[in-house]
């Protein structure tokens, strides 16, 4: 499970990509398989591998997925240069955006 100490990072990387992607939290982390939807969700795993050091099973559980999936989703961002910049663009913000938040 991940670190309760994190939730609140999670949490704002979930935030960070609805805004920037244009959709609910709730659909994040849903079962839709629209491909803006499994795009933005990709990126957000990415993100929080990338930026968390959540392991793949941690990532999973937030989304209610298996590690693999978590698997599949870093190894599609890491090789679609769209996917990545939108990655990056989510980290430019999330860091922003952790400044402010709430303690």
């Amino acid at each position: 499970m991940p670190d309760p100490r994190n939730k609140k990072e999670t949490d704002l990387i979930l935030e960070t990509v609805s805004a920037l992607f244009s959709c609910p939290v709730d659909l994040l982390t849903g079962r839709g398989r629209s491909h803006a939807l499994a795009d933005a969700r990709h990126v957000a795993m990415s993100v929080m591998r990338a930026v968390l050091k959540h392991t793949f099973t941690e990532i999973g559980m937030v989304f209610k997925r298996d590690h693999s999936t978590v698997v599949h989703a870093v190894q599609k961002v890491d090789s679609s240069k769209k996917l990545q910049n939108k990655a990056l663009d989510v980290v430019k913000e999330y860091r922003t955006r952790i400044k402010s938040y709430p303690t």
